[in-house]
């Protein structure tokens, strides 16, 4: 039994082998698939195009001859788009039945590769297939730390496509509650991108943007100092990046509300929040009056205060309050604390107050 089991492993690495040498000899277009077949397996790779999309559907399957059981784990399909610059090219895992999957490809002629699964394809490759995540059981933490780390580099070069970068961000976003292996390296990669002043303000909002809630499950685990930081290190909020600001105080919100108690990284963080958002100079909260010709306007009060000739209309809402409403009753009566240390703040923490 142990000879069969040996000698079946052995045919396995054969119908790999004989497997890639077949699909590089393969190609594919919206109208027409491709079949080859060897001593030991066929391979089908069928198409579906879209044309109210533009977009393909393929899959490549791999069939083994007779009994034979190939271990296809490990292994990936490439497909690279040819004769057109620039490139668009994927990767798919292939499945217990050698089977592999691509979707939402461009419209395109292709080639195909079979190839040992590298960190380093989620940087080559345009399309990348995190819907698939979740089945590989066997990729391994330092894996999933290796590919965030690519990504964050991606993002971070200053000379890439603002396309491109962002395309990195979103990935990192995806694969942080795509499977749980990827969620505490991309969550954390996310965090250090939306601090990093560096870093373009639209990509550090994408960033922002990405920290879902099931980063509460992480909470406690996360160690808030570094970001507190980098926070304390970058100049105070500008107008311009209010959205950023906000995106950033509901993200770290979110996850302060997993947080039982206030620890010393904790209060750090949000010191370094009320320094960048409470300070009298900060006037850009203020909705700009609406001017009059000297007359009291009709209004009702929920359009603003009342005045000969102005109307001063809602003024936006201070990060802080979007801070407080995300993380809960403790975090506002902290931020309250810190507030009452510095002259100025009597409004923002009536505001604070008026939060349930």
């Amino acid at each position: 039994m142990i000879l069969k089991t040996e000698s079946n492993m052995i045919r396995g690495h054969e119908v790999i082998a004989e497997a890639r040498k077949l699909i590089s000899e393969m190609q594919y277009s919206p109208n027409r698939g491709d079949f080859r077949e060897k001593k030991h397996l066929s391979i089908l790779v069928d198409p579906r195009y879209d044309p109210l999309t533009r977009l393909m559907r393929v899959l490549v399957t791999c069939h083994p001859f007779g009994h034979l059981t190939v271990d296809w784990e490990g292994y990936v399909v490439v497909t690279v788009q040819s004769g057109q610059e620039p490139l668009d090219s994927a990767f798919a895992f292939l499945d217990k039945r050698g089977q592999a999957m691509f979707d939402s490809l461009p419209s395109g002629n292709y080639t195909l590769s079979l190839e040992p699964y590298d960190e380093r394809l989620w940087v080559r490759c345009t399309v990348v297939p995190v819907d698939q995540l979740a089945r590989q059981q066997w990729i391994s933490l330092p894996s999933a730390e290796k590919v965030c780390e690519l990504l964050v580099s991606g993002a971070a070069e200053a000379t890439g496509l603002l396309s491109d970068r962002t395309k990195r961000i979103q990935t990192l976003a995806t694969i942080a509650h795509q499977a749980d292996i990827f969620a505490r390296p991309a969550l954390k990669s996310c965090l250090n991108l939306m601090c990093d002043p560096s870093i373009p303000a639209e990509l550090r909002l994408s960033a922002a943007q990405g920290i879902s809630k099931s980063a509460v499950d992480l909470a406690g685990e996360l160690d808030l100092a570094p970001f507190s930081k980098a926070l304390s290190s970058t100049e105070k909020t500008q107008k311009r990046d209010i959205k950023l600001e906000k995106s950033m105080c509901a993200g770290f919100g979110t996850i302060l509300a997993a947080r039982k108690q206030t620890l010393e990284d904790e209060i750090q963080l949000l010191t370094a929040f009320v320094t960048r958002n409470a300070a009298s100079g900060f006037d850009f909260f203020r909705t700009p009056a609406v001017r009059t010709k000297g007359r009291i306007p009709s209004v009702t009060r929920g359009m603003g205060l009342r005045t000969r000739g102005t109307i001063t209309g809602d003024q936006p809402l201070n990060p802080l309050l979007d801070l407080a409403r995300a993380g809960g009753r403790r975090v506002r009566d902290e931020l309250i604390r810190l507030l009452k240390q510095k002259p100025g703040n009597k409004r923002l923490i009536g505001q604070l107050l008026a939060i349930v």
